[in-house]
């Protein structure tokens, strides 16, 4: 939470609570000066009456001490702007999209998690390639072979028909189970974090007291401003050129 929207919590809390507790109050006083009845006789109705008015006058007390925290923290949160500011004129002024990709590629590469994957799989699949097979045991001669090997041959057949009756089916066009490009897909997600975390090194080694709260702000305006603006202007330059 910015310190603008802090501020603004306060004053809203701070003017319910005062309305309240200014409300209650002057209905407590009429109460008890006896201009509204309240059939309230007895001890309970004295302890009532007590703790109503003491209620009523805590909300106003909060209220009031919102209300002037309030004031406080909207003069914080306008020194907080003019320094979000700054920063964004310095960032704006010192980067742009081609000198923070070029930062971007210009760092060593780490190793991919899905290489180092597919290369212990490969040498598993070479160990066990490495290992010898038994030969399988000697099969007794079956009485009965001339019989099964009719009945196969008959089975092949009917197999064969039926794959020729598939065959003839239509098949479905590989565009109906097209998807997006894994590779183009991860590279976006890359380029935005790493982006992201760029901006949030840059401004820290040259502001070194900037707030998580408005640390994730300033990040999500400024790549805004420069990317998504830059991919806007590159799209319309295409449609225009076409």
């Amino acid at each position: 939470m910015t310190l603008n929207e802090k501020a603004n919590e306060l004053k809203t809390s701070g003017c319910a609570l005062t309305i309240c507790g200014g409300a209650g109050a002057v209905f407590m006083i009429l109460v008890l000066s006896g201009v509204i009845p309240l059939n309230l006789a007895g001890p309970f109705g004295i302890l009532t009456k007590c703790i109503m008015s003491l209620l009523f006058v805590l909300f106003l007390v909060t209220g009031i001490i919102s209300l002037k925290r309030s004031k406080s923290a909207f003069e914080d949160a306008k020194r907080e702007t003019e320094k979000k500011n700054d920063i964004k004129k310095w960032f704006l002024d010192t980067y742009d999209a081609a000198s923070l990709d070029e930062i971007i590629d210009s760092r060593p590469e780490e190793p991919d998690a899905a290489e180092e994957a597919s290369k212990a799989e490969e040498d598993e699949e070479e160990s066990s390639d490495d290992e010898v097979v038994p030969d399988d045991e000697a099969v007794p001669d079956d009485p009965s072979g001339a019989d099964d090997t009719h009945d196969n041959a008959e089975a092949s057949d009917n197999g064969d028909a039926s794959d020729e009756e598939a065959s003839d089916e239509e098949v479905p066009a590989d565009d109906e189970y097209a998807v997006a490009d894994p590779i183009a897909e991860f590279d976006k997600n890359y380029r935005f974090f790493a982006r992201s975390e760029l901006i949030k090194d840059k401004i820290c080694e040259r502001f070194m007291d900037v707030e998580d709260a408005l640390m994730s702000e300033l990040t999500e305006e400024l790549y805004n401003e420069i990317f998504e603006e830059g991919d806007t202007s590159s799209i319309e330059e295409e449609e225009e050129e076409a």
